[in-house]
């Protein structure tokens, strides 16, 4: 390799190190690898995996909330339609619940659906808050019932542990007329 003061004026000096070293690791072959030792690191790790799932920590401060009641039983007809649903915080720290939206998009062919009130509020332990449900029916609905759920989320108050918890709701449509067919035509 030419030195620096041996280039001539159209050459670039290369920007790699003059010396290139060798790899000084000795070269392994197919038969000097052991397959004894891949098979210990599997069993560790299946070890480890299965002593991680025995000992997962719960939780210092769960988050847990009740309703009342349980399931919302609501038969729409002609009017307007509100009901109430309790929620009481059964944890032992204030919590933030948020009424979310509704599951199922089913019960919206026959009703309209929006929570009154307060969207957002805190829950001091063993404190009781309303939500109220409207429904608001359509001229007619193509379904005579459905299975919704409201989803509610529940946090801690400087904490990002959330809980998502599902209120089921059934509703039966009175109003109900089903969709005609070609044997009906």
């Amino acid at each position: 390799m030419p030195s620096q003061s041996e280039l001539t004026d159209n050459e670039d000096p290369s920007p790699l190190p003059p010396i290139i070293s060798c790899n000084p690791r000795v070269k392994l072959e197919a038969e000097q690898v052991s397959l004894s030792n891949f098979k210990l690191r599997k069993e560790r790790d299946a070890k480890r995996q299965i002593s991680d799932r025995e000992h997962q920590r719960d939780p210092n401060y769960p988050l847990r909330i009740t309703w009342h009641p349980t399931k919302l039983l609501i038969e729409i007809n002609n009017s307007v339609i509100v009901r109430k649903l309790r929620i009481c915080n059964a944890s032992s720290r204030l919590l933030y619940i948020k009424s979310g939206r509704f599951t199922n998009e089913a019960g919206r062919l026959g009703a309209g659906w929006c929570c009154l009130d307060r969207n957002r509020f805190l829950l001091a332990p063993g404190i009781v808050a309303d939500i109220s449900i409207k429904a608001t029916p359509r001229d007619f609905a193509p379904i005579a019932s459905a299975k919704m759920s409201l989803q509610l989320t529940a946090a801690h108050m400087r904490d990002v542990a959330v809980a998502y918890f599902e209120v089921p709701i059934i509703v039966k449509f009175l109003k109900h007329i089903p969709p005609e067919t070609e044997e009906d035509a």
